[in-house]
């Protein structure tokens, strides 16, 4: 199991959210906000604002239904 070896070992591990990385790896600057199918009906969600290959985080990630007209 290789998860257990990386926990195990001396490695330093960081945690990233996936929509922060969706958020870096998006070609485009300004306001994003990215989202992804939470199932059930919803979307996990979070904004952020990308400039000069930076990304600031403008809101936690949540879940919202995904019908819902407006999540900010």
């Amino acid at each position: 199991d290789w998860s257990s070896d990386v926990c195990s070992s001396d490695l330093p591990c960081a945690a990233v959210s996936t929509l922060e990385a969706l958020a870096y790896s998006a070609a485009v600057e300004g306001t994003l906000l990215c989202a992804l199918d939470a199932r059930r009906g919803e979307v996990y969600w979070a904004g952020f604002f990308a400039a000069d290959g930076a990304v600031e985080r403008l809101c936690p990630d949540e879940s919202a239904p995904a019908d819902r007209k407006s999540v900010v």
